[in-house]
């Protein structure tokens, strides 16, 4: 038998043939000696299979246990994974299909399926060569080309120099496959260099026409390549105008004429598009390149369909008077995701046709840079103008301070149903001293940091209207940082207070504040009046290992955190926070749901 942690792809004894073929039931012998038939009787009803038959027998769902195993990303397994999937194949009929299947689903190269072609080809000088009497593909062959699902050529780590296919192998697939591809059930193809070795040029013929193929990703030496420019685009473009999805990264953007040959003469031919993710990036060692001004109308007008957009590029500044949202054509009419990373000191607001780009956008992800805080008024009132728009996620390039005036700013001016800053720093502005003992008045002068408290209370009133209704604001996530580090568990208690319609929050905080007073804890929360509605606690402590947590904080935290959420559902905390502090929250996360539970059951005793 073949050894479980020996690759299948090397072994053709491994086929569905041999692993699916069905056992004829032996005779049962009764009692009395005589025989009695298995052929199932016309009168009596046939058996409902068991639930482990069920489970068995339904592909699917053990193709899903098995992807457990995988990596979390899209990639081909590792040796150690494919060893794993091919042991659970050999053990069981029942596991062979859905096991095969996730070890087939991501290949990094095609050898695989040439060594299957043994003995119609042979290897002479590390060399895959067809031999003389090729009369056609055999069916081990072909059902196991028909599980691959994504094709991923990369840059090959491995120290180990692999086999090459000589060009002729691919001139007898192309012979006897005819029109059909090598690949029928290929989605997604990732292209990302042309230097290795078992790679082929005269592989990607066989690879096209695929009606299935909707993602490719091209990135890279393949953006280089002069090769890649003369084949791999215009087959895409004359045997693949079905695709969905196209990613381009070009790191040395030489300008217009790269404009020309990937643009064009290649994306806005594929005007089926639904998501289009481009980086465009200069050298460092030559001239920042800027794509043409038509850039933004060129995308509008032939990618019609387009869904969902990410551009991390330089975008050409335009006419001052054209910025205005719903001013000029309209020309993404289904773009409803934008993620936007203008490089440049300049913010995009002031970009060409940049109205026509956020005229029906539900979703936008923006990369802001501190140079844009100054101008942000001037962006906020430009959203504001986009009817359509309800979540927003700003990130940043490099490290960016942003305040509890600019979170205002953005929740009184844009009605949204989430916002989430993603930025280092949360800093907290200087504001007059506050009055002194007595009434007595501050000296105008005198000036202090804003507390951790009051900003949240600020940015907690601004959810609200003026009339005291509260928006649909659902989800917050705060910076990372307080510039004071003086929040502490407490502030929890005015999400509780003054959002209690919020379902998801994200800040910042340091549980040690509260070390010595863990029983004002459960002050706060008698002035709650309304339930939280929040079911998400995403939390980064800044707690250091040098203040461990106590017995009483567990206990004192939990309550407290379900005398104020209520409906909690998950406590998560971010890996940012220091990994003992991690494991404690764990523990408190533990307490708190068998409080929840205590609760829920004492008040249903009551009713």
């Amino acid at each position: 038998m073949t050894s479980l942690t020996e690759d299948p792809s090397q072994d053709s004894s491994l086929s569905f043939s041999a692993l699916n073929t069905p056992t004829v039931p032996a005779p049962v012998e009764p009692h009395d000696g005589g025989v009695l038939s298995t052929a199932p009787a016309t009168d009596v009803p046939p058996f409902p299979p068991t639930p482990r038959e069920e489970v068995l027998s339904n592909r699917d769902i053990l193709a899903l246990i098995f992807k457990t195993f995988l990596p979390p990303i899209s990639d081909p397994p590792d040796k150690a994974t494919r060893g794993f999937l091919h042991g659970l194949a050999l053990l069981s009929r029942s596991f062979s299909g859905a096991a095969l299947d996730c070890m087939w689903k991501d290949l990094d190269s095609l050898l695989p399926l040439v060594r299957l072609l043994e003995p119609l080809v042979f290897v002479e000088d590390d060399v895959y060569y067809p031999s003389g009497s090729i009369s056609g593909l055999n069916d081990t062959f072909r059902k196991y080309a028909s599980r691959v699902r994504s094709l991923h050529i990369l840059q090959g780590t491995s120290t180990v120099q692999p086999n090459r296919v000589d060009r002729s192998v691919y001139l007898f697939l192309t012979q006897f496959l005819g029109r059909k591809p090598l690949l029928p059930g290929l989605s997604t193809l990732r292209f990302e260099t042309v230097d290795d070795p078992s790679f082929s040029w005269q592989s990607l013929p066989v690879l096209f026409p695929c009606t299935s193929l909707s993602n490719v990703v091209l990135k890279g030496s393949v953006i280089q390549s002069p090769l890649s420019r003369r084949v791999t685009l215009p087959l895409l473009v004359t045997r693949s105008q079905g695709l969905k999805s196209f990613t381009i990264n070009d790191q040395a953007y030489t300008g217009t004429d790269a404009y020309k040959i990937f643009f064009t003469s290649g994306v806005l031919q594929l005007q089926d598009l639904r998501s289009l993710n481009c980086t465009l990036r200069s050298s460092i060692w030559g001239p920042r390149q800027i794509v043409p001004p038509y850039f933004l109308r060129d995308l509008g007008m032939k990618l019609r369909h387009l869904e969902q957009l990410t551009l991390n590029l330089v975008l050409p500044l335009g006419s001052p008077r054209k910025s205005k949202i719903g001013r000029g054509p309209i020309l993404f009419p289904n773009l409803r995701r934008l993620s936007l990373s203008h490089q440049s000191d300049t913010h995009f607001m002031q970009c060409e046709n940049i109205s026509s780009l956020l005229h029906s956008i539900v979703f936008l992800t923006l990369t802001v840079r501190q140079s844009w805080i100054s101008s942000l008024p001037g962006i906020i009132d430009g959203l504001a103008q986009c009817s359509h728009l309800r979540h927003l996620t700003l990130e940043e390039s490099g490290t960016v301070a942003m305040t509890a005036d600019n979170l205002h700013l953005i929740l009184v001016r844009l009605n949204l149903d989430e916002l989430h800053i993603q930025v280092s720093k949360f800093s907290q502005p200087k504001r007059p001293a506050m009055e002194g003992q007595g009434g007595a008045k501050s000296d105008p002068s005198e000036t202090a940091s804003e507390s951790a408290a009051r900003c949240l209370r600020r940015i907690l009133t601004a959810t609200s209207t003026q009339t005291g209704d509260p928006k649909v604001l659902r989800s917050l996530t705060l910076p990372q940082t307080w510039e004071k580090a003086d929040a502490g568990v407490t502030l929890l208690a005015e999400v509780a207070m003054k959002a209690p319609y919020l379902e998801c929050l994200g800040m910042s905080l340091d549980s040690s504040l509260t070390t010595s007073k863990t029983s004002d804890l459960s002050a706060p929360t008698g002035e709650i009046r309304v339930p939280s509605a929040l079911k998400y606690l995403h939390i980064c402590d800044c707690r250091t290992s040098a203040q461990p947590f106590t017995p009483m904080e567990y206990r004192s935290i939990a309550q407290y955190l379900d005398a104020c959420f209520p409906n909690l559902m998950e406590l998560n905390v971010q890996h940012s926070s220091n990994a003992c502090v991690i494991d404690h929250w764990t523990h408190v996360e533990h307490l708190g749901v068998m409080y929840q539970e205590i609760r829920r059951f004492s008040s249903a005793r009551r009713h």
